[in-house]
């Protein structure tokens, strides 16, 4: 739906605020190729994932996508990711938090 889009502004804002430029990021599709070019694919609600998982062709790639705060293990109240574009930069700067602390419950668990 925003393929080929730049961050929300307030997203770009917020990064910013911690010492990470997203300026230049832009939206693209998940692919049937990602599936064959990445060990994980972590999706940030449950409408992306069931499109990931309806394109996984076999069960080790079905294993391999999952929802990014799930896989975190640490979401408290949240399943997915809460969509701040309706909200204040409060509500940016809490997302940001959120998928910080997510992130690194998901290097730790990388890290061998």
């Amino acid at each position: 739906m925003h393929e080929g889009e730049h961050p929300d502004k307030r997203a770009v804002k917020i990064a910013a605020n911690h010492g990470i430029d997203i300026s230049n990021q832009k939206s693209r599709p998940i692919t049937k190729t990602d599936m064959e070019n990445f060990d994980k694919i972590f999706c940030m609600d449950l409408n992306n994932y069931k499109d990931v998982i309806s394109m996984a062709e076999n069960e080790e790639q079905r294993k391999m996508i999952s929802l990014f705060l799930e896989e975190a293990g640490n979401h408290g109240n949240y399943i997915e990711v809460p969509d701040p574009y309706w909200g204040t930069m409060d509500d940016f700067e809490k997302v940001y938090q959120l998928l910080d602390k997510a992130g690194s419950a998901i290097a730790e668990k990388l890290v061998i």
